[in-house]
């Protein structure tokens, strides 16, 4: 919800993700995925949903290499208090999406919660994940070839259009033995 500008201050980047929402769910219904926009919301804000897909929009994917998956956030900058982030609310949502306006990968909720969990426990077993600090949060850099083995369905775009889509990710065993681990 926040991120630090190019001045060292604190902003709210809700502008930002309105957008990319609004983005996501036009981009799922070319792909006959409707999410169901709810509530009277402007235009730009429409995409509270009846699918229960959480849409995270990650500004600096390509810079980190990977989706950073935030487990605290700060509510009330500049308080230092972290509070458990969206991913671990109950919410209704089952589904946890993120991404930027190239790549956007689905998570199951629930299981992306246990394999959160797990690497808090075990970063050590997993290569190439960070567990990183920022100004506003904590989470996990999880690089994109992880998230795309570790997510039910992965979507790439090019110049705003879906250009391909992966259903089922390419490495259904390492997901499967993951999933054993977790179990």
């Amino acid at each position: 919800m926040f991120i630090v500008d190019e001045n060292g201050g604190i902003v709210s980047d809700r502008h930002d993700q309105d957008k990319y929402e609004s983005f996501i769910c036009e981009r799922l219904l070319e792909d006959g995925i409707s999410l169901q926009p709810i509530g009277n919301r402007p235009a730009e804000r429409r995409c509270g949903n009846l699918l229960g897909l959480d849409i995270i929009y990650d500004t600096r994917m390509e810079q980190r290499g990977g989706i950073y998956i935030e487990t605290h956030f700060m509510e009330v900058p500049p308080l230092p208090f972290l509070f458990r982030s969206t991913l671990f609310r109950d919410n209704g949502s089952w589904l946890y999406g993120i991404g930027n306006h190239k790549l956007f990968f689905i998570f199951g909720k629930k299981s992306l919660r246990r394999i959160i969990s797990f690497m808090e426990r075990n970063l050590h077993l997993w290569k190439n994940v960070v567990l990183l600090q920022t100004a506003t949060s904590r989470g996990f850099v999880i690089p994109s070839d992880l998230a795309e083995m570790l997510s039910l369905k992965m979507f790439a775009f090019k110049d705003g259009v879906t250009c391909s889509r992966v259903i089922d990710p390419p490495c259904e065993s390492a997901r499967m033995a993951i999933e054993a681990i977790l179990n």
